[in-house]
């Protein structure tokens, strides 16, 4: 048994000075090369914390990665640091050296914490009153928390409010009060463009009228904390349209000074028009599923450049559309592009928590979408899309951001609801 102990030590040294955040040769291989597709932008790193969390050693428990390989029973994971330190089969046949903090998860699924990739919490937690910059409740974020979310990626703050109110979730999520945030800060758009006609929007708008102003805001807003740039890009709802738009110099433009920040570019399009002007502009990622069928050889174009989707089935209200966008997002998927589970909480009513995001799920089953792709969308595909290659699977190197089941969420979708433990950055934060 010691031969085995040091055995193992030796592969999580090599493992950790490699920076080898495989698995193994199981492990799925990526659906085009490196050469294919240019890198995107990594928007947000996790810092290392100052004091570091005691080691954990979670056993006794099924492995859903996060990277679409099988489920692994009789899994251990081990975390040191803050990060994965290894992730493997079989529990039942290592010793752990005695300074780790054992996690027995008695039958229960390990797996990667939840990431809505498209939320609005800004005007849900300050009400979009002008010069508020605290937050009344202390634990109104907690919602998310205890379902398992690590991570949210807010796309549209007020900009009086930003950045006051990334300061004030940044300290939640410090007292373990919050997951973390990915800013995007206002939703950049035309003069007159989306969201300002819609009135209950148009407080998150940045209006900018010149490809010079568009570059000076993008750096103002990577200098008050912006990890994405959001461009609106919508040229009328159905059938009102004409609605100004960002020319597609301009949108070249805020793509070349983001990336030149380290910063992603998500773009609201719900129309093909739009979604070419999107694809043209060079953005990373759609912040949804548009609601026209996207023609095949677009879908090719978009898996080339590397550019994946935010779903957001759920919000438009017409069954036919919620269909549309649903069924998009899996034919991405089946031709090995990045899809991101995404609720566009804040628009539509929604309540904190797992509730809309299951029923966004539930969209993405009936469109065909096998239930590891969709924890794979919440996981793996809505980390990427975050900017955050540092997490969202349970591999050697990455942080730890996982959550404890006491079902498993793929032979049933509401085991999500029965969280039982969160880890954040290899903090226990939630049990």
């Amino acid at each position: 048994m010691l031969h085995r102990l040091v055995s193992l030590l030796f592969v999580l040294a090599v493992a950790a000075a490699c920076g080898d955040g495989s698995r193994s040769a199981d492990t799925p291989a990526p659906s085009a090369s490196p050469t294919e597709i240019a890198p995107r932008p990594t928007a947000y790193t996790t810092p290392i914390p100052t004091s570091p969390p005691a080691p954990l050693a979670i056993v006794n428990g099924t492995l859903i990665d996060g990277t679409g390989a099988d489920p692994i029973p009789d899994a251990y994971v081990l975390v040191r640091d803050g990060r994965i330190e290894a992730a493997d089969c079989c529990a039942s046949a290592i010793h752990l050296p005695p300074d780790y903090e054992v996690i027995d998860v008695a039958g229960g699924t390990i797996m990667p914490g939840l990431v809505d990739v498209h939320v609005h919490i800004t005007s849900w937690l300050l009400g979009n009153e002008p010069g508020a910059v605290e937050i009344g409740a202390r634990d109104r974020m907690l919602p998310w928390l205890q379902a398992g979310f690590t991570t949210l990626r807010d796309l549209g703050t007020v900009p009086s409010l930003f950045p006051s109110v990334t300061q004030s979730v940044d300290n939640l999520e410090a007292e373990a009060l919050a997951p973390r945030v990915v800013w995007a800060g206002p939703i950049i758009t035309a003069v007159g463009g989306y969201p300002v006609p819609v009135p209950a929007y148009a407080p998150v708008a940045q209006e900018v009228a010149s490809t010079e102003e568009s570059r000076v805001l993008v750096n103002r807003l990577a200098d008050d904390g912006a990890r994405v740039v959001k461009l609106g890009l919508e040229q009328g709802y159905y059938s009102d349209l004409g609605w100004p738009l960002l020319t597609v110099d301009t949108v070249r433009a805020i793509v070349d000074e983001a990336h030149g920040r380290g910063l992603r570019v998500t773009a609201h399009v719900t129309s093909l028009d739009e979604l070419g002007l999107a694809l043209d502009g060079g953005v990373d990622d759609l912040a949804h599923a548009p609601l026209e069928s996207i023609p095949d050889d677009v879908i090719r174009e978009m898996v080339a450049q590397g550019i994946g989707m935010a779903t957001t089935a759920t919000v438009w209200g017409r069954a036919e559309a919620q269909r549309t966008a649903a069924t998009n997002a899996k034919r991405l998927a089946d031709a090995g592009g990045v899809v991101a589970v995404a609720t566009d909480f804040g628009c539509c009513q929604q309540v904190p928590g797992i509730e809309p995001y299951l029923d966004e799920m539930r969209w993405l089953l009936t469109a065909g979408m096998t239930p590891m792709q969709v924890i794979v969308a919440a996981t793996k595909g809505a980390s990427e899309l975050s900017g955050r290659h540092d997490s969202g699977t349970i591999e050697p190197g990455k942080f730890a951001d996982l959550i404890i089941l006491g079902g498993d969420p793929l032979a049933q979708l509401n085991a999500l609801r029965d969280v039982d433990t969160v880890i954040q950055a290899g903090r226990i934060v939630v049990q």
